[in-house]
């Protein structure tokens, strides 16, 4: 994910992982919204 200067990590990136029960889901939900915030779209 590095884009260099001129495309920065945002809220406008999408990405898909495949998890194989909701126990994976909840462990990259936490992990990815730690130290920040949801938002409407995730």
């Amino acid at each position: 994910m590095n884009g260099g200067p001129h495309f920065t990590f945002n809220e406008a990136i999408s990405f898909q992982i495949d998890c194989a029960d909701q126990k994976k889901v909840n462990y990259y939900w936490d992990a990815l919204t730690a130290g920040g915030e949801e938002s409407q779209c995730g």
